[in-house]
């Protein structure tokens, strides 16, 4: 349940972060019209509104994937500490090789 969260807003920030680059496009003139550009060239107005819209979509967006990956690294970590846990006792540690070796010798004769 947990993953399928993380993914659905995975998702959700990288639509919304599309779309937030889109809509500020396509309000590029009417950007360059408040800066007091000239509105002219629409090339220039669309790509001043798409670089607002990169600006604006990395700054609402970019927290949350910083988050989710500091999430997904915190959760390697800790999968790599539990393998790297010793066993509590020298028995629970020796005793699935002895029985390996009496299992082999058995086997052998």
């Amino acid at each position: 349940m947990f993953r399928s969260l993380i993914l659905c807003l995975n998702l959700v920030i990288y639509i919304g972060a599309l779309l937030t680059v889109a809509a500020c496009a396509f309000s590029g003139p009417d950007i360059t019209e408040a800066l007091g550009l000239s509105t002219s060239d629409l090339v220039i107005s669309y790509g001043i509104g798409a670089l607002t819209g990169i600006f604006s979509a990395s700054i609402l967006f970019g927290i949350p994937i910083v988050l989710l990956n500091i999430n997904a690294n915190l959760a390697q970590a800790v999968e790599l500490l539990k393998t790297m846990q010793q066993p509590p006792s020298l028995i629970q540690a020796v005793t699935p090789v002895l029985l390996d070796h009496a299992l082999d010798s058995l086997g052998s004769d």
